[in-house]
């Protein structure tokens, strides 16, 4: 689902899209939800194939990728080589690859995603 729908999605199951706060919880994640890196090829033909959107989005106001829901800076998960590029010139929107490293994307493609909540209860 493409990013621009996520918040809405998530909320009205009383959720948001999943923040990192750690590198314990971003290697959680990774493991968790996202195909390995090596071995599904057919499946994921490229580095970026296969990844999730994340809870975080670039803010004009403050320059900065930010956690949509918290509001913090996002400093988990680590970037990916090069990136953020903003390499089409609106790449406003975060995904996890499957390397469990970050990117900046377009926010209309269509990645899968996990909604979390609050408290003990874990992601959903």
């Amino acid at each position: 689902m493409p990013f621009i729908y996520l918040k809405d999605f998530c909320t009205s199951r009383g959720s948001y899209l999943i923040e990192m706060n750690s590198h314990h919880e971003n290697r959680w994640v990774t493991e968790s939800f996202l195909l390995p890196v090596t071995g599904v090829e057919v499946q994921c033909p490229n580095p970026w194939s296969c990844s999730y959107w994340i809870g975080a989005s670039f803010r004009a106001s403050s320059g900065k990728f930010e956690w949509n829901y918290s509001g913090g800076d996002m400093t988990f998960p680590e970037w990916s080589s090069g990136q953020p590029n903003n390499s089409t010139g609106s790449q406003d929107c975060v995904s996890l690859g499957r390397d469990g490293q970050a990117n900046d994307q377009h926010c209309g493609i269509p990645f899968q995603f996990v909604c979390e909540k609050g408290g003990t209860n874990g992601p959903i």
